[in-house]
């Protein structure tokens, strides 16, 4: 009797695990599918742009990513956020994730990389546009056409400001030189 106990409780377990298996993975693949595609998020961003003539910077970007993360940290920090905002609509989109973070991607995303031919250019890599979705700059601004990513050494903060200029021309000198001071200050030191 205790025997047959002891299989009918492991068999209500099995079961009970493979529907929760079941329901996690299902889970998942919804969570995935809702996301919003990187088409609809830029389309949103382009709108906003276009409300108060401001121009859109797409980063794309992963959670491994730690250069990412300083990225998006700078940029919505206390002292360079509102100057930030004032002149861009950011857009951050996932791609490059570990297959374990899969799900954490934006649909299509990869695929607009590709499109600006930066595939293999590293993250974080961003790109700017107008309202009516122009190419106007990327962060491929170094010697051979080498993406800045995180702005760390002197010559990428300085090509880094160089973007800044080219894309939001009603950004004071002294806002592009607080971004160039608040990029030296907050600098890993290796």
């Amino acid at each position: 009797m205790n025997h047959t106990r002891n299989w009918a409780l492991a068999l209500l377990l099995a079961v009970f695990a493979t529907g929760t298996i079941t329901s996690i993975t299902l889970l998942a693949e919804r969570q995935q599918s809702t996301l919003p595609s990187a088409p609809t998020l830029l389309a949103m961003a382009r709108d906003t742009a276009a409300i108060d003539d401001r121009i859109v910077m797409v980063r794309f970007r992963a959670s491994w990513c730690e250069w990412c993360a300083r990225l998006e940290a700078a940029l919505h920090s206390f002292e360079l956020g509102r100057i930030v905002a004032d002149d861009y609509v950011l857009v951050s989109l996932t791609v490059q994730e570990s297959e374990n973070k899969i799900a954490l991607e934006t649909p299509g995303a990869q695929e607009m990389m590709d499109a600006a031919g930066a595939g293999n250019a590293g993250l974080p890599f961003y790109l700017f546009m107008d309202s009516e979705g122009t190419w106007i700059a990327d962060s491929r601004v170094m010697p051979n056409d080498g993406n800045i990513g995180y702005p760390v050494t002197p010559q990428e903060i300085e090509a880094f400001e160089g973007l800044i200029e080219r894309t939001a021309p009603r950004m004071t000198e002294a806002e592009r030189a607080l971004i160039a001071e608040h990029l030296v200050d907050h600098a890993p030191e290796f």
